[in-house]
C-alpha cells in the first residue's frame, strides 16, 4: 500500500519518462541480507538507511539519520 506522500509524488509527476535497470549477479539470500541489514545498507548510503514492512508490495524509502 502506498502512502500519502508517494500517492502525491506519482500524480505530480505522473509515468517516469526514463527507467534505470540495474542488473545484480548474487544469490536471493545475499540480496536479502544486503537491502535489509543495516550493517551493509550503511557501507552505501553511510547514514542513510532503507525503510519498509518488507512485505510484496510495500514501498521501500531511503532516509538519513534524522529519518527523512
Amino acid at each position: 500500500m502506498l502512502n500519502e506522500k508517494t500517492v502525491a509524488y506519482l500524480e505530480y509527476r505522473g509515468k517516469p519518462t526514463f527507467v534505470y535497470v540495474t542488473y545484480i549477479t548474487t544469490t536471493i539470500e545475499q540480496l536479502w541480507e544486503a537491502i535489509t541489514s543495516d550493517s551493509f545498507v550503511q557501507q552505501y548510503w553511510e547514514e542513510g538507511q532503507l525503510r519498509s514492512d518488507w512485505q510484496v508490495g510495500s514501498p521501500v524509502e531511503q532516509v538519513n539519520s534524522a529519518g527523512e
